[in-house]
């Protein structure tokens, strides 16, 4: 898109959609949500794990590659 990099956009879906979750970037707190979970990033090249953690202490995560 005109050699622009766009954000990159997370998002989760939470059975308790009023629940405070918690979200990070390999460890480095990002934002908290609550209702609607999402949270756009815009990380350079590289490996990352993106954890989201509700207030109750459950955690969701996942590793990611981003590339040229």
């Amino acid at each position: 898109m005109n050699g622009k990099t766009n954000e990159l956009v997370l998002k989760i879906t939470h059975s308790i959609p009023k629940t405070k979750v918690f979200w990070y970037l390999d460890e480095k707190f990002i934002r908290q949500t609550k209702e609607l979970h999402q949270v756009a990033i815009k990380p350079q090249k590289g490996n990352y794990k993106i954890t989201a953690v509700d207030e109750y202490g459950n955690e969701i995560f996942r590793r990611i590659e981003i590339k040229d």
